[in-house]
Parts: C-alpha cells; sequence; structure tokens
C-alpha cells in the first residue's frame, strides 16, 4: 500500500520551524553530517525499552517519497544518522521520517518479539522486517486506517515478529502533521503487555478521579443552579474528550472504524478544551461582573482562536490547525493565570486556590507542548506532564468549589439569621417566632401536652426615652431580653414582639409552671435599674406579663390556635396594666382551631 504524499502546511508554520531548528537543538536530533558507523545491533532479549539510541534516521526530502528499497540503499550509503536519545522526537509537521535498527537472536530457534510504536496519532506507519535470508515482511499501519486492521489492536502501533537466528533489519517509515515522536521498543510479548497494563491504571485512577469530580459538581449545578460548576463541568468533560483523542483511546474505544475523524479530533478536542477552560475561569473569578471588558476581549479571543483553527482545517493544513490548537490553549491558559493573579492581588474570595491550580495546568501543559513539539528533549515525564498538571489543578478547583458552597451556605445561614432575628436585642423577631412557635405547637399536638404562651410589655416605656434618650430606652432592652433569655428554658422562644413588648411560648408547660415562671421574670426586671451618664441608677423598670395556657382535653388532637393564644395572653397583659402594672394576670384556654 502506498503511503499518502506529505502536504507541508502553510510557509508561516515552515519558517517558524526553520528558526526553532537554527536557533536551539532538537533533542539531539539536529541535521548532523551523516555518520558511516554501522548500527548498533540489539540483543533479542532485550527487555523492552526504548531503542532510538540504538537506530538510525533519515528524513525524507520533502519533494521525493523513499520507497524501502531507496530507503536500505540510504542505509548502506551511511545517510542515516544515528539516534541520540531513546525516544526519537522530530517536532510538529515534520516530513516522513525512516528509522532503522538491528536485532540478533543467538538461539538455534526463531523467537517471538513484539515491536511497539507508543505514538498514537501517527497517520501512516510502515515496517519491514529484513531477515539473514533475504526475505521480508511488510506491514502498513496507521490512524487513516481502520482500527480493526491494526495487526495487534490497542491504543499504540504495534506487530509481532518472529526472529530468526541471526541478525534481522527492521525499517520505519512513520508520516504524519502532528508532533513526529517515535517511541520505539522490542521486547517480549509479556512484558509490553505489563507495561501497557501499568499504564492503564493509572489513567484508570486519572479518569476515575475526573469522573467523580465531574459528577459531583453536576449535581452541585443541578441542585444550586450555580454557572460556575456547570462550566467546571464542562471543562472535565473537554480534558476527558480531549486526553482520550491525543491518548489513542478514543479510536480504540469510541470511533475504532472513523479513521477521518481521528485525524481532526486531536484538533477539536484541544480547542474545545482550552476554550471550555477559560469560561470556567471567567465564570469562577466572576470577571463579568467585575470587568466586562476584560469578558468580551476573553470572549473575543476565544472565538479568534476558533475562527483560525477552523480555517487551517478547512484548508486541510492539520499541522498548522494542531500548532494554533495548542498555542490557543497555551495564550487562553495564561490569560486565565493573569486574571487569577489580580483577582488574588484585589483580595478576592478562592483565588488563590485558582492561581495554584493554574500554575499546575499551564506548568505541565507548556512542558507538556514543549515536549511534542521537540523544542526540549523528549520524556515520558515531559509527555504526561499535561496529565499530572491537570489532575492537580482539578482537585484544587473541586477543593475552592467546595469552599465555595461552604461559603455560599454559611452566608445563606447568616442572611437567615440576620432575616429571623431583632438587630437590636439579637433574639427571635416576630417573623422567627411564629415560625418556631407555630412548628412546636405541632409538637405539642402530637403528644397531647399542655402549652403556655406569656407576653409582657415594660411599664412607663415612654418615659425613660424621654428623660434619658433612646440609647438609655434601647439599653434597657437589650439588658431585659438577656435577662429573660438566661431564665427560660432551651426548648422555650423567646422574641420581641414589637416596641418594647416580649413573647414567650413555652412548650409542654402547665399553667402553674408558666405562671411562676412569669412572676420569677417580673421580679428580676423589677430588680433592675437603668443609670443617667453619671452611672446613677434613677428609673426602676417594671413589666406587666399576661400568661394563657392551652390545655387538651383527653383525646382531642385538635391543632391549637397559637394567634388564639398570643390573643389571650395580650388581653391578659392589659388586665396587668389596668389592675396597677408590675404583675401577672393569667388566664385559662388559649384555644383550639375549630374543627
Amino acid at each position: 500500500m502506498k503511503p499518502t504524499p506529505h502536504k507541508p502546511a502553510a510557509g508561516i508554520l515552515d519558517t517558524l520551524f526553520l528558526l526553532l531548528t537554527l536557533c536551539a537543538p532538537t533533542a539531539g536530533l539536529s541535521a548532523t553530517a551523516a555518520s558511516n558507523a554501522p548500527l548498533p545491533v540489539l540483543p533479542a532479549d532485550l527487555a523492552s525499552g526504548f531503542i532510538g539510541h540504538a537506530s538510525g534516521w533519515l528524513a525524507e526530502a520533502p519533494d521525493h517519497e523513499l520507497s524501502a528499497t531507496e530507503a536500505l540503499q540510504a542505509l548502506e550509503q551511511g545517510r542515516f544518522q544515528p539516534g541520540e536519545r531513546p525516544i526519537l522526537n522530530f517536532g510538529i509537521d515534520r516530513p516522513p521520517h525512516w528509522v532503522a535498527f538491528r536485532v540478533h537472536n543467538p538461539r538455534e530457534r526463531a523467537v517471538t518479539r513484539r515491536v511497539e510504536v507508543r505514538n498514537s496519532w501517527l497517520d501512516r506507519l510502515d515496517a519491514w522486517q529484513y531477515r539473514p535470508d533475504g526475505s521480508f515482511t511488510a506491514l502498513h499501519m496507521g490512524d487513516t486506517l481502520p482500527q480493526g486492521q491494526r495487526p495487534v489492536p490497542g491504543r499504540y502501533f504495534a506487530f509481532d515478529v518472529k526472529l530468526p537466528p541471526g541478525e534481522s533489519l527492521f525499517l520505519l517509515r512513520a508520516q504524519t502533521p502532528d508532533p513526529l515522536m517515535l517511541p520505539v521498543s522490542i521486547g517480549k510479548i509479556e512484558s509490553t503487555y505489563l507495561k501497557n497494563l501499568l499504564e492503564g491504571y493509572g489513567y484508570g485512577a486519572l479518569y476515575g478521579l475526573v469522573i467523580g469530580l465531574l459528577a459531583f459538581n453536576l449535581v452541585l449545578y443541578l441542585r444550586l443552579k450555580n454557572p460556575v460548576y456547570l462550566t467546571y463541568t464542562a471543562f472535565l468533560v473537554a480534558f476527558l474528550l480531549m486526553n482520550q483523542s491525543y491518548t489513542g483511546h478514543g479510536f480504540w474505544w469510541w470511533w475504532p472504524e472513523h479513521p477521518g475523524w481521528q485525524q481532526w479530533s486531536n484538533v477539536v478536542f484541544i480547542t474545545l478544551f482550552g476554550v471550555a477552560q477559560m469560561q470556567f475561569a471567567l465564570a469562577f473569578l466572576d470577571i463579568h461582573g467585575r470587568a466586562p471588558r476584560v469578558w468580551k476581549a476573553i470572549q473575543g479571543l476565544c472565538l479568534v482562536l476558533i475562527g483560525l483553527v477552523a480555517i487551517a482545517s478547512v484548508r486541510g493544513e492539520q499541522g498548522m490547525a494542531v500548532f494554533l490548537a495548542i498555542a490557543g490553549v497555551l495564550v487562553l491558559a495564561s490569560a486565565a493565570l493573569a486574571m487569577g493573579i489580580q483577582g488574588m492581588l484585589t483580595g478576592q474570595g478562592g483565588a488563590r486556590l485558582f492561581v495554584a491550580a493554574s500554575t499546575a495546568s499551564l506548568t505541565g501543559g507548556i512542558i507538556t507542548a514543549i515536549s511534542v513539539m521537540d523544542w526540549v528533549p523528549f520524556t515520558l515525564l515531559g509527555y504526561h506532564a499535561v496529565e499530572f498538571g491537570v489532575a492537580i489543578e482539578a482537585v484544587l478547583l473541586s477543593i475552592a468549589l467546595s469552599a465555595m458552597v461552604r461559603e455560599a451556605r454559611l452566608a445563606r445561614m447568616a442572611a437567615e439569621t440576620v432575616a429571623r432575628t431583632d438587630p437590636l436585642t439579637n433574639i427571635y423577631n416576630r417573623r422567627a417566632f411564629v415560625e418556631y412557635a407555630e412548628a412546636a405547637a405541632r409538637n405539642d399536638d402530637l403528644n397531647g401536652t399542655s402549652s403556655s404562651c406569656m407576653l409582657m410589655d415594660l411599664d412607663f416605656f415612654k418615659n425613660l426615652n424621654d428623660q434619658l434618650g433612646h440609647a438609655a430606652g434601647d439599653e434597657a432592652l437589650r439588658r431585659v431580653s438577656d435577662r429573660i433569655g438566661r431564665m427560660i428554658r432551651k426548648g422555650d422562644i423567646l422574641a420581641r414582639w414589637g416596641g418594647e413588648e416580649f413573647v414567650i411560648y413555652l412548650p409542654n408547660t402547665e399553667a402553674l409552671e408558666a405562671e411562676q415562671l412569669a412572676q420569677r421574670i417580673r421580679k428580676a426586671i423589677a430588680g433592675m435599674g437603668i443609670n443617667d451618664a453619671g452611672g446613677h441608677s434613677v428609673i426602676r423598670l417594671t413589666v406587666s406579663i399576661g400568661v394563657t395556657t392551652h390545655r387538651p382535653e383527653t383525646g382531642d388532637r385538635r391543632a391549637r390556635d397559637l394567634e388564639h393564644m398570643i390573643l389571650a395572653a395580650d388581653r391578659a397583659m392589659y388586665r396587668a396594666k389596668e389592675e396597677g402594672r408590675n404583675r401577672v394576670v393569667a388566664v385559662p384556654g388559649g384555644g383550639a382551631a375549630v374543627a
């Protein structure tokens, strides 16, 4: 099968990489003088490690596609360059490259070994094995072909070979507009399988973490309707899609019979990831509310990135599209980090964790990007740096989002407390009293127990305000509410009813107990005095209290009427005032709701 001719990207990309090649070494693979040194010979029992340092490589001229015979001649002529690192990496949108290596089998019988190229995005990978007797076998692979045509199913390109006694020569031809890295290994099938199994466990842990955080934040969004959780969920989905695209999981699991989509899935999902990550940053940092112009500029930048990638894709310039997608993601991530730092400097909540998370993600993304683009020596740690960075980012952001949930709950509780609390005396207000007292009354109905209600009013309170001022009046109300609060039970419900009036609902309380408590409160308040500015007690406080009790008849489960009880206590309180003040008047009843 004839390999697809290489299509160069736009001139600007070629110029960029030419400058990079001139300015910096490309991972030890710079175009040095041709070496006539023979290829090292690898033992057949080599552990399944990468063999780039024991290989030779040759780049095709853009205008001439080499055949296998021509590549053999070039090898014999010493035109192959020696590999200087275990993993060969030639950068993004490079011409097709040939790799040659020799393997020696010292046994008297053939042995089976597995050759694996641990790169999931090669468009074409052609392999030839030349045996000592002159025969050869050719294989054609790549992600331009359906997954089912691979000799060994999986994320990577692998094939099993029989090594006869003696020395075998292997030629590989790799072609892709994506980063052209060739982590080639040869070893026992069991060793290769174990390596992939352990790597699979790592991805399982990563995907489990991300899916768990995704589900958790989706539930938070459904419950709280806060868009920040939805944008975070979209960010995690985009990461899963991007990761499974460039690691080969997507082509292996989700679209194995659609090689055309596989060609462009990396570009699409890398761009989607960058945009989704930025949308989360905008929502988390509330850029729309804090800096509307910045929000508009960032949204425009996202649209520009999508547009440039789309134009390159429509023109079929896959290498340019990949470069723009990766560069765009790094630019957006840098902008998100800058916004986070600005938020941190202005004391915005959660900004510190956001900066730490963004730093981890951006650092990992940069390391992976410059590794696969061959701007630094390629390593597996560098290749997986983006996954470590995003994992750290996901955990830190989830902590930040959880803190937001906690802060929102505390703020809601504080707001509810304010809404139910009298700001002067710091006890319940009328609204809260009705809510809690009605609940307590329903509980008394269920238990068939008596309950009491008392209403009290400070005597001659207007005189106190007129003589000492409203500040003294406020202090009197605070001291009275504090004194009463220390005298009632934990389950009793005390509130400021209005002005200088206080109300108490006493669950599970008989008439005698309620009247005795009212007398103790009256005496306690009668012993209080309000001081003038010189500290002298000039006004003694007294209080008039009305008490009513609801005692259900045997077998009576009718709901007691709280409003009726309060009205009865109010009438009793006015009787106390009419009879001379500073006294307690108790009345029976309080009423039940009419059936």
